[in-house]
């Protein structure tokens, strides 16, 4: 490929027990298991045919052996990605090899590559050098080669800095340059869909000169856990081992160059063609989305009992009458009652289809990453279920607009007609308690330790506490089209992080900047 090189993408999270694709079945292989650690492993039974290549430590990819597979990066419900060295430009790679099932020639990395990425925010991307397929036992796959990236921005990124040494101003920039990054998709007409600190990464460099073992020492040695059978052989389409993912804090440290990257277009899409469901995590999903996504769930489940006890009552009025009328009236009655599920559902996905065209619902997701990028943990955490988290978002946002507001069943057990709390949301032993005192924004924005255990990279001033939840607030509004577009939520950013910028005596950053200008490295200098 001719497109200029970009950082890596390096996947994180579990791949979901059962693919959605309706050719794979991701159910356990008799006989086959896991005998050990695998936390943060990939999902064992996405080895099949759709599913995961096998890959061992040691192996050559891409031809004629280019790529040799050191180490594992990452793992997500696309693919698998693999540290490697290139013999041919004797630098490490990460190379991420998709699922049969997702490899496709129009994947959107290979269309972010092709766009014209001179503008401001084009360069915080990861795209491909170079693309190639191969064919095993689980079937054709679409390998993507990326340079390699460091840690994601979130939980650990204070773990980058010296101790004693301040941590908001470099957070904020993370900040500003993520907003950007949006900005120059939605300016383009995309979105990311998936939009959240897993997928923004510290960008590294200049690392290509150690040898094997001094980047182990950074990394950490390789760590396996072995599959097991009771067959009399391993079935194919399974690797003999999982490897557990790579450490990249510490390299990240040494050989941060002061910018992110954005990876991950899996859930990508243009304006114009939302997908009928997100695959982002729920957490960051706005709340239009979770209350549609609850009432099509509860119609699915309510048409499920209501022809289970159509079925029962026909038996007992008609016990073997199968070659009768009678058994046509029911399934006369059948269809009609599969019509009217299906109008049902169709009016779901229509609203839900609606709901999610342009970028309003990412820009609630926008916010709900700036928080966690700036507090280091999630805005919505250690929520009970779903309807907690709508209460939750109720308590930031207020209350939503019709028909939004109606549509949310659970609603009379949280909040009265008017948004006002009817109950507190259970406590962590799972308790219900009465009354309840809103919590502001600000004081999410705090730590949440002991002042004399704060660790000053954690700490967030409180006028900069004040600030930040002003910006939150114009992102986290219940109506979406009043959300403010991320070019707008970036001033905001940049006139924050300008104001430390003239207390050190700094330049300021212009909005429209590169990534040069709005590098956190110069911050820590």
């Amino acid at each position: 490929m001719s497109s200029a090189p970009s950082p890596s993408p390096v996947p994180t999270g579990d791949l979901p027990e059962k693919p959605a694709d309706s050719t794979t079945s991701g159910r356990p292989t008799p006989g086959v298991y896991l005998n050990g650690m695998n936390d943060e492993l990939e999902y064992l039974y996405g080895y099949e045919k759709g599913g995961f290549h096998p890959v061992h430590l040691g192996d050559r990819i891409g031809s004629p052996g280019r790529y040799e597979v050191l180490h594992k990066l990452g793992c997500g419900g696309f693919g698998t990605v693999w540290l490697c060295r290139d013999h041919w430009s004797a630098t490490y790679v990460a190379l991420k090899i998709h699922t049969s099932r997702e490899s496709r020639d129009e994947c959107f990395e290979l269309k972010i590559a092709q766009m014209d990425r001179s503008f401001p925010g084009g360069d915080f991307f990861a795209v491909p050098m170079d693309e190639f397929y191969i064919t095993g036992p689980n079937g054709r796959h679409q390998c993507l080669v990326f340079p390699v990236l460091g840690m994601t921005v979130s939980p650990w990124l204070m773990n980058v800095l010296p101790k004693g040494k301040e941590g908001w101003p470099m957070r904020l920039a993370v900040a500003a340059q993520a907003t950007q990054a949006l900005a120059f998709l939605h300016k383009n007409g995309i979105c990311h869909g998936d939009f959240r600190p897993a997928n923004i990464l510290v960008h590294i460099e200049g690392f290509h000169h150690l040898g094997k073992d001094e980047l182990f020492s950074l990394i950490g040695r390789t760590f396996t856990t072995e599959v097991h059978t009771k067959l009399e052989e391993l079935p194919e389409p399974f690797p003999k081992y999982l490897v557990h993912s790579a450490d990249l804090d510490r390299l990240t440290s040494q050989y941060m160059t002061g910018k992110v990257c954005v990876i991950d277009f899996g859930e990508t899409y243009f304006f114009g063609s939302p997908p009928k469901y997100l695959g982002i995590p729920e957490m960051y999903l706005s709340p239009e989305e979770l209350v549609l996504l609850a009432s099509t769930e509860e119609d699915e489940d309510e048409d499920e009992d209501e022809d289970e006890d159509e079925d029962e009552e026909e038996e007992d009025k008609n016990p073997g009458d199968a070659d009768s009328g009678c058994a046509l009236d029911k399934d006369s009655a059948q269809q009609q009652q599969q019509q009217q599920s299906s109008m049902r559902l169709k009016q779901c996905e229509l609203i839900r289809h609606d709901s999610m065209k342009g970028p309003a619902f990412e820009l609630w997701t926008l916010g709900c990453t700036l928080f966690e990028i700036v507090r280091q943990m999630p805005l919505f955490y250690m929520i009970w279920d779903r309807d907690e988290h709508i209460a939750e978002a109720v308590e930031f946002a207020g209350k939503f607009p019709d028909p939004v507001w109606d549509q949310w069943k659970a609603r009379p057990e949280w909040f009265d007609d008017e948004g006002n709390w009817a109950r507190k949301p259970r406590s962590f032993d799972g308790h219900k308690s009465e009354g309840h005192t809103p919590t502001s924004l600000e004081i999410y924005l705090e730590p949440t330790c002991d002042k004399d255990r704060i660790d000053v990279r954690d700490v967030l001033p409180e006028c900069i506490q004040k600030e930040m939840a002003g910006v939150l607030r114009q992102l986290l509004k219940p109506e979406p089209r009043e959300r403010a577009c991320a070019e707008k939520v970036l001033s905001e950013l940049l006139r924050i992080l300008n104001g430390h910028l003239a207390e050190k005596g700094m330049e300021a950053v212009e909005v429209g900047s590169n990534s040069s200008e709005l590098s956190f490295k110069r911050l820590l200098d």
